[in-house]
């Protein structure tokens, strides 16, 4: 009977990191180094890569 091992691989693998986040953390580097009037969500999104 082979033996199921789905919870010993999920254990062994980090989580990718959720697209909000990913976001979140582009949007705050781009307002800060090129001011948030000159960031536009589309920006963000791109460079995000979501």
């Amino acid at each position: 009977m082979p033996s199921d091992n789905k919870i010993e691989a999920s254990l062994n693998t980090a989580p990718a990191p959720k697209a909000a986040d990913k976001i979140l953390d582009v949007a705050f580097d781009l307002f800060y180094r090129e001011g948030i009037r000159a960031i536009g969500v589309d920006e963000i999104v791109r460079r995000a890569g979501v």
